[in-house]
């Protein structure tokens, strides 16, 4: 069976909270400092009033700063892990998958010591987004992998699946195996 590791990108492969705050204030809003950890939230909303057209006009802003700077980011440990899965003589074959609210176009962007380690990137989904993939992926062909994700809300895994909570410091592809049996 191919063993499967679905990572978060944001606060999980990248250091981007700073990136992304910048980017936010960039475009005349004063982000929270715990932005990756938002996500469901209202906060946007109410710094724009409810103003759906400025909402879009500030994420589109935002999302261009983010794009330009992305490849900056320092990497984090579960990067290493998807290496060690993409390059290391391991026990079967191994697919690693980002999965990311992330802009669209961020793959574009990013450079090559970012994309090498992994079979597909998904940007642009959320997090409930992604528990229904999974369930729909799980269903139609019995995938099991294990979630690595620095947010815990919106989590609903699929039977056989494992989520790992990732809150910094060092995570090893041991840590992730373990995890999944």
């Amino acid at each position: 069976m191919t063993f499967t590791a679905v990572f978060d990108w944001d606060g999980v492969i990248v250091d981007s909270q700073e990136l992304i705050c910048e980017g936010y204030r960039s475009a005349g809003v004063d982000p929270p400092a715990d932005i990756l950890a938002q996500e469901g939230g209202n906060w946007l909303v109410e710094q724009c009033e409810g103003d759906t057209t400025y909402m879009d006009a500030v994420r589109e802003t935002k999302n261009a700063y983010y794009l330009k700077h992305i490849g900056d980011c320092a990497e984090l440990p579960p990067m290493g892990v998807a290496w060690h899965m993409h390059m290391a003589d391991c026990d079967g074959p191994q697919r690693t998958i980002v999965m990311s609210a992330a802009p669209p176009d961020t793959a574009l962007w990013l450079p090559h010591k970012f994309t090498a380690y992994f079979d597909a990137m998904v940007f642009n989904i959320r997090t409930p987004a992604k528990m229904r993939t999974f369930k729909r992926l799980h269903a139609a062909t019995g995938l099991v992998a294990t979630y690595i994700d620095d947010n815990d809300k919106f989590i609903d895994m699929p039977k056989g699946w494992s989520f790992i909570h990732y809150t910094g410091g060092e995570i090893t592809y041991e840590d992730v195996r373990r995890c999944s049996q």
